[in-house]
């Protein structure tokens, strides 16, 4: 999990987000990210996952943030 940088994001029109950075050292595939960001998520006792970007989600105002 020390590849994992945590970032905590107010973003207008939409509000807080927790956002899990994953930086892959060399060799690591992309599951092995998956599966840190799931097990992280998970002691966090977060379960929304948001794939999008923050400007695509402003754009398509497809996401609902909770009050």
């Amino acid at each position: 999990m020390e590849q994992t940088r945590v970032h905590l994001d107010e973003v207008v029109g939409l509000g807080p987000f927790l956002e899990l950075e994953m930086v892959l050292e060399e060799g690591l595939g992309v599951e092995e990210g998956q599966r840190t960001a799931l097990k992280l998520m998970g002691a966090l006792e977060t379960e929304s996952l948001v794939e999008e970007a923050y400007i695509d989600l402003l754009e398509s105002n497809s996401c609902t943030v909770p009050k």
